[in-house]
């Protein structure tokens, strides 16, 4: 089939909706496997030695929008932390502009490893510029990055940690609270991504060991089993903050502060729970 018939295969209401993958089937990879079956040889595209992860790529394709690349790194997990293909890397379209421009044909049965061949061609024999437009970069400070947002909060849980340790009162419970919803709501987050979606970059995300439902239980005056959960919740957050650059996954800088303010709030309520007294 040529290009055309093989896109208008692909606008058949049977095929024009299909499970998107964020990294290995989306609106990027889709073309540049149209392009490849409507060839008659084999593309070739350049095997550049690749030292950038999934990630890292995600990185360099966004890397003044913080927030954003800070979301992103919650919800994706260990898999992004793979180095990708010539073919895979194409699911940013940056890349797959890159990887079309030098991409070559080699006809059907000619040897694959030899290092030049004299019937290869080119795949793209010129291009041309339809339209041009200036980039708008974020020009975020750098105090409302996340990581220094959360170093802030890390820093008033000092604070109360400290002043309610000395008065031996549980203060502010209901901000507490407030960061055990929180971390509630995004282990939800996490958790239905990775058990209740099809995409293969949101499983096995070493997130849900400090975002997870287990907050639901510090919710409640359930003493003896509050007590048991927080000291569950503790040690996970210890092992992330002593293993942070051990982890099979790249987890963001900010979640450190993240981790060591819930890991104050719940040892309160699990092991130093007998240092606090808990008042309304």
């Amino acid at each position: 089939m040529n290009l055309y018939e093989l896109l208008l295969d692909n606008y058949k209401p049977e095929n024009r909706y299909y499970k998107y993958d964020f990294f290995f089937d989306n609106c990027s990879t889709r073309p540049l496997s149209i392009i490849e079956k409507s060839l008659n040889g084999k593309l070739l595209l350049k095997d550049e030695n690749n030292t950038l992860t999934f990630r890292k790529l995600l990185d360099w394709q966004i890397w003044d929008k913080h927030w954003l690349n800070f979301g992103i790194y919650l919800i994706i997990g260990s898999r992004a932390d793979k180095y990708p293909s010539p073919f895979q890397t194409s699911f940013l379209p940056l890349k797959l502009k890159e990887k079309l421009s030098s991409a070559l044909i080699l006809p059907n049965g000619d040897n694959l490893n030899s290092d030049k061949n004299p019937d290869e061609k080119k795949l793209i024999k010129s291009e041309k510029a339809v339209t041009s437009f200036e980039v708008q970069y974020s020009r975020l400070p750098e105090f409302l990055k996340p990581i220094w947002i959360f170093t802030f909060f890390f820093l008033i849980e000092i604070l109360i940690f400290y002043f309610s340790y000395r008065s031996g009162t549980l203060r502010y419970s209901w901000y507490d609270k407030t960061w055990f919803i929180i971390a509630l709501t995004g282990g939800l987050i996490i958790a239905f991504l990775w058990f209740f979606t099809d995409h293969i970059a949101t499983k096995a995300n070493w997130n849900f060991v400090v975002l997870n439902p287990l907050y639901l239980f510090l919710l409640f005056r359930l003493k003896v089993f509050r007590f048991w959960i927080a000291n569950i919740i503790s040690a996970g957050l210890f092992l992330i903050l002593v293993s942070y650059n051990f982890l099979p996954q790249e987890l963001h800088p900010a979640i450190i502060p993240i981790a060591g303010t819930l890991l104050l709030k719940s040892a309160k309520y699990g092991l130093l729970s007998k240092y606090f007294i808990r008042t309304k």
